[in-house]
């Protein structure tokens, strides 16, 4: 089979003084993401005329031993995350076209010498609100009772500029832009350059840019909404939404504005970052990620993974809060105490969606006793229900410059595992796994959510356990606490590096996970290091079919080479390996698929995850009184925060070996001080 030395510009083999015929222009495209996470390689431009590519390229674990990987997509972009460092690495394309000739080209890439950065110290909070058509009303009350700092404007940030301002507040307007130092952005659409121009005359760089929106809430949407090839493995699903759908929305928005953000109503911003998003802007209480608690740890883990730590929050409360009326205090309490978590959880924008200028859910929502729809239609600015969204605004505001975040991040010794492959939107629900409903409508039963997810499901409900009765007697779906303290959702997959791991203790899967040789090798060097790692038998699988029942011994890829027999259901073995600890369930299939594999799944992470070694713990004689609280833990000081917005919560608190006695009142927050 012949082979030919490809050079990027002219393709030549010279052998015995004989210059051999040229072979074909193979153009790869090298592209990168702003922020300098990851780089793109691309055979488009002469995909019809290959069968198959191969890809060595520099490992992103720079620690790790193989300081080279290959891979062979199926796919004719490759997409990979940058090794940590500057570069220029070299990457190694061998190209087989359908002739049966190969060709190998060195492509070279190298991080952007000036990546984007946040736009602020994450430790500075933006409390924002969103306009809809023209914002005057909302304007004038930012002036006169300093509602936020932050302003989007739907569709378009011209909203906030002065021109489109009444004459008599338009000079307060442009003082008070400068004086209060406020931010301004818009979601969905934005704006063009020459209006981007003004903005920035205005407020400098407190012009944050635009948020792309909902680009990729597709995967909890039907088939008529997906823009992904149907019929696909999972690996090749990832690789396109990642590859090519993300990436279209990140390179597309880069040229046009300052920031690029991302809003989803999936806690999978993982695969956004990965993509080419610039920050992500996890919406709350929504259809997937209902869970407040495990949205955020989902945005904080993966901005911890992908850097930097910087990460924003959506609130679509009037939205996704239908079931609680319009005219109770738990509508409004609950919406507080979302923030105040958030703050808590190191979030650094928070946005309210809806509800300051008029209801937008009405049709859903019910209102006063006996009020017609269309009179709960009619309710605007000046209504009971935007008052009530602007007080809440201004009460979190108001708390938040009175009491300056702590530098940093939280402390978090504890990860529930996101695996390679998985798709888990944050909620267990009728979901089809990567929207590949062609798939799920031929074999539902390993296509649609089933054990992988119910496991994850069972895992998030023990570090962001849910309450019923925090907005009683309505049904609490979102509010959730924090009983062991901060956990991070840690995605690990291809681009993977030890050091994503190396400050937590404990790393628990659940869900699925497709394992390849790197995520081995990184699991191996965590638990060596000292990590303790629990995971089940079909966890080891190495096959992207979903098939989860019908897999053999042949298909799995344990760490260090350790498989136990196939053991009943809640089993489980423990293994030393290094300073660390390995724990295996050993039964064939996931542990929510029995009572007995649930009921010792359970037992196991609750009693791992206690003894874990943390600067604060909670205990409380009350049933589920810990399960109400969230705390943090950061370099000077502990916030605690009572979920329930009805009422008091006692407990106790360890810190420096003593305990101490606390009560929150509903929605009540407490920082101490860490000597």
């Amino acid at each position: 089979m012949a082979r030919r030395i490809c050079s990027a510009v002219v393709s030549f083999l010279a052998a015995g003084g004989i210059l051999l015929a040229a072979a074909p222009d193979y153009a790869l495209k090298v592209k990168y993401d702003r922020t300098g996470r990851s780089y793109w390689i691309s055979a488009d431009s002469f995909s019809n005329s290959v069968a198959s590519l191969s890809f060595r390229y520099p490992n992103p674990d720079v620690e790790s031993k193989v300081k080279e990987l290959v891979a062979k997509p199926a796919d004719t972009i490759f997409r990979r995350r940058f090794p940590s460092g500057s570069g220029p690495w070299k990457v190694t394309v061998e190209i087989q076209d359908k002739k049966g000739e190969r060709c190998v080209k060195e492509v070279e890439v190298a991080r952007p010498e000036n990546p984007v950065r946040p736009p602020a110290p994450n430790n500075l909070v933006l409390v924002g609100h969103t306009g809809y058509e023209e914002s005057h009303d909302l304007m004038r009350d930012i002036l006169k009772d300093d509602l936020c700092n932050l302003l989007v404007g739907w569709h378009s940030a011209s909203k906030m500029l002065p021109e489109k301002l009444p004459d008599d507040i338009r000079e307060k307007w442009v003082h008070a832009v400068k004086e209060r130092k406020l931010w301004s952005m818009s979601i969905y659409s934005g704006d063009g350059a020459k209006t981007q121009g003004r903005l920035v005359d205005i407020f400098g760089k407190r012009y944050l840019g635009n948020n792309a929106g909902e680009y990729a809430s597709f995967m909890y949407q039907g088939r008529e909404q997906c823009r992904i090839p149907m019929g696909v493995d999972l690996a090749l699903a990832r690789d396109r939404f990642v590859n090519r759908y993300m990436a279209d929305a990140g390179f597309g928005w880069i040229s046009r504005f300052p920031w690029v953000f991302s809003t989803c109503g999936a806690a999978l911003s993982c695969y956004e970052l990965a993509g080419g998003i610039d920050f992500i802007c996890n919406e709350q209480w929504a259809i997937g990620a209902q869970n407040l608690a495990h949205t955020t740890a989902e945005a904080r883990g993966a901005a911890r993974k992908w850097g930097p730590e910087y990460w924003c929050a959506w609130n679509a409360h009037e939205w996704q809060t239908t079931a609680i009326p319009y005219h109770v205090d738990q509508k409004y309490d609950s919406c507080f105490v979302g923030f105040l978590q958030e703050y808590v959880c190191g979030t650094s924008m928070m946005v309210l969606e809806s509800g300051a200028q008029g209801t937008q859910a009405w049709q859903y929502t019910p209102g006063f006793p006996g009020q017609p729809a269309k009179e709960r239609a009619k309710e605007g600015y000046d209504g009971y229900v935007a008052k009530r969204y602007r007080d809440v605004v201004k009460r979190f505001y108001d708390w938040v410059k009175a009491n300056p975040r702590a530098d940093g991040t939280p402390e978090t010794k504890i990860a529930m595992a996101l695996g390679n492959l998985d798709a888990y939107l944050g909620e267990y629900g009728g979901f089809t796994v990567w929207s590949q409903h062609d798939n799920a409508a031929t074999n539902a039963a390993l296509w649609k959510y089933g054990a992988p997810e119910k496991t994850q499901a069972m895992l998030e409900d023990i570090f962001f356990p849910r309450p019923k009765d925090l907005v009683a007697p309505f049904r609490n779906g979102w509010i959730a606490g924090t009983p062991y303290g901060q956990v991070d959702v840690m995605h690990i997959d291809e681009d993977s590096a030890a050091s994503d791991l190396r400050r937590y203790d404990l790393v628990v899967y659940g869900g699925w996970n497709t394992m390849v040789p790197h995520v081995r090798d990184v699991l191996e060097r965590y638990v060596n290091e000292g990590g303790t790692l629990v995971m089940s038998r079909p966890e080891l699988t190495t096959r992207v079919d979903r098939d989860f029942v019908n897999y053999s011994d042949g298909d799995l890829m344990p760490p260090f080479g350790f498989l136990p027999p196939e053991g009943k259901a809640g089993e489980y073995v423990e293994k030393r390996f290094g300073k660390g600890r390995y724990f295996l369930f050993t039964a064939r299939g996931f542990p929510s698929a029995t009572k007995e594999g649930r009921d010792a799944y359970v037992a196991l992470v609750r009693k791992l995850a206690a003894g874990v070694k943390q600067t604060v713990r909670v205990a409380s004689d009350e049933p589920d009184s810990v399960d109400a609280i969230t705390y943090a833990v950061y370099s000077d000081r502990v916030y605690f925060l009572n979920m329930d917005t009805r009422r008091e919560r006692r407990f106790r608190y360890e810190l420096g070996g003593a305990w101490h006695d606390i009560a929150l009142a509903p929605c009540g927050i407490r920082a101490i001080s860490i000597p």
